[in-house]
């Protein structure tokens, strides 16, 4: 029912227009003309059958009489309505796998873990975070459950050389998080440290230098999640391992970049060695067939930093 500016050239009345299914079986209409007080009435009895229908009770005698068609016109074709599922929300950050045990760090490498080499299974507890619901989480191809605080526990087999791990989280937007470590068997002999040997004795091959550059919190360009541990993973290794001396440069810009370049050059001899690592974004010129470190003031439409 659907109101419509008509008259009844009789009565001078305002007309309303009903639509009722036509009896001959195909998809169409009739269209019947009733005045503002049957249209009154029709709605009262399409609200006792509503009422009925909840109440289950038997559906009531109703029906319009035709002595209410003040004009009927042709059948016309029913109007098509489509209801589409509401889309999926996809603007909800996808989710986020945290290991708990064994302690790893969120770089971009594969982290290797040590495991005593009696042991036959390694426990793996970690925890997830899915704002939009979690659909599966498998850890090595097979399904494991999260409880009802995203806390996952499973048992993982050792073998006597190195384990993959893989731990992928889905949730309900399709998004996913990987998570990729090694469990390795504890060595039978330690290795002894390198830092202190004569491969690094100043007086025959000089100094040994670190600049390790990491660009995570960028000004006008994507934040990145693992320059910092990357870079200090590797500082760590070179200074404890090699007895590098090493300078850390975190969220630099170009400015901080070209500063601690030019400082390096005025400490360091003929004689010494320098090690240079950069962790963040980047960018190929294809014209210059070069690539470029991308400091965290730089824009995406100059080349100026």
């Amino acid at each position: 029912m659907q109101s419509a500016d008509c008259t009844d050239p009789n009565t001078g009345q305002k007309l309303q227009q009903v639509l009722l299914k036509s009896k001959s079986g195909l998809v169409s209409y009739d269209v019947i003309w009733v005045t503002q007080e049957e249209a009154r009435n029709i709605l009262q009895q399409i609200k006792e059958i509503k009422a009925a229908k909840i109440k289950r009770m038997a559906r009531p005698e109703v029906m319009i009489q035709k002595e209410t068609v003040i004009r009927h016109e042709r059948p016309i074709a029913a109007p098509t309505v489509t209801r589409s599922a509401p889309p999926a929300r996809s603007d909800l950050p996808g989710p986020v796998i945290n290991i708990i045990d064994p302690p790893i760090a969120n770089t971009r490498s594969i982290t290797n873990v040590i495991t005593p080499t009696d042991a036959d299974k390694r426990t793996v507890v970690g925890k997830i975070n899915a704002p939009a619901g979690l659909i599966s989480l498998t850890i090595n191809g097979k399904s494991h459950k999260v409880d009802e605080h995203g806390i996952f526990k499973a048992e993982v087999p050792v073998t006597r050389s190195k384990t993959p791990v893989t731990i992928v989280a889905v949730d309900n937007q399709g998004k996913r998080d990987t998570v990729e470590f090694r469990l390795l068997p504890e060595p039978l002999q330690e290795q002894p440290e390198t830092g202190a040997g004569v491969d690094n004795d100043p007086s025959v091959f000089g100094n040994y230098h670190a600049l390790i550059i990491a660009n995570a919190r960028y000004e006008k360009l994507d934040d990145l999640s693992t320059p910092k541990n990357d870079a200090d993973a590797i500082a760590d290794i070179l200074k404890q391992r090699y007895g590098f001396t090493v300078t850390r440069l975190y969220d630099a810009t170009r400015y901080e970049i070209l500063s601690a370049l030019n400082k390096t050059r005025r400490e360091l001899t003929e004689k010494d060695n320098l090690l240079l690592y950069y962790a963040g974004h980047g960018e190929y010129d294809k014209t210059y067939n070069r690539g470029h470190w991308l400091p965290v003031d730089a824009e995406t439409d100059s080349t100026a930093n």
